[in-house]
């Protein structure tokens, strides 16, 4: 084969792998968190033979954010300007899919399409790492965390309060006691003590309790430190 011809092939097909879309790194611009899309500014550009293009990068408008979810809940990331994601651009057109949930033939025969790009929060530089601990999950918000552990502890870390709204009962089932702020309380020898608390009864003004308190019911049901 020609060398010339060959050059030209292989040229032809370097400038069309650069033009083929399937994923880049991108920024997050604006986020509308009710229709969960992001306009996303791409972060890199392709190299062409010859280039000397000094457009700016392309914003993908109105881009689908991928949060963790399923039929009946998910978590939700917040997204603000300036978060990094990674954009993946779709084999097909994925518009009737999209916004009318569309499954079969699509209705148009662009491929890899900059306007097929769904943006997946998370891909960051590897310089900016900030979680180095692999043996625990962790969530983490402005300053607030949530930490389970491998040896079934949980940590909850808050800057300002901590609320729990019910609308019924809430209940903490601990199986040795409870510590607030120092002070360590035993569950089981309280609840005996108060059961019997609840019980006694003074036969007149003075007299012993009915139902009499031991040592047992006193030791160690709250200590200090």
């Amino acid at each position: 084969m020609n060398t010339n011809l060959v050059e030209v092939i292989t040229k032809f097909l370097s400038n069309f792998a650069a033009l083929l879309n399937v994923l880049k790194p991108g920024e997050v611009v604006s986020y509308d968190v009710e229709s969960h899309r992001a306009d996303v500014k791409l972060l890199l550009k392709p190299q062409f033979d010859n280039d000397e293009d000094d457009t700016e990068l392309p914003i993908i408008a109105a881009c689908p954010v991928v949060q963790m979810r399923t039929e009946n809940g998910g978590l939700h990331v917040p997204v603000k300007p300036g978060d990094k994601v990674a954009l993946f651009f779709s084999d097909l057109s994925i518009d009737t899919w999209l916004y009318a949930g569309t499954t079969g033939k699509v209705d148009d025969v662009r491929m890899h399409a900059l306007s097929d790009a769904i943006a997946i929060v998370g891909l960051y530089p590897l310089s900016t790492i900030t979680c180095d601990d692999n043996d625990a999950l962790r969530i983490d918000w402005a300053g607030c965390s949530i930490l389970l552990t491998d040896d079934k502890d949980v940590k909850i870390d808050a800057s300002r309060d901590v609320r729990i709204n019910a609308s019924g009962v809430v209940n903490i089932d601990a199986g040795t006691r409870v510590q607030l702020n120092g002070y360590s309380y035993s569950i089981p020898r309280f609840e005996k003590l108060l059961t019997k608390f609840n019980a006694h009864s003074h036969s007149s003004w003075g007299a012993p309790p009915s139902v009499l308190l031991d040592a047992s019911d006193a030791n160690g049901t709250v200590k200090i430190g």
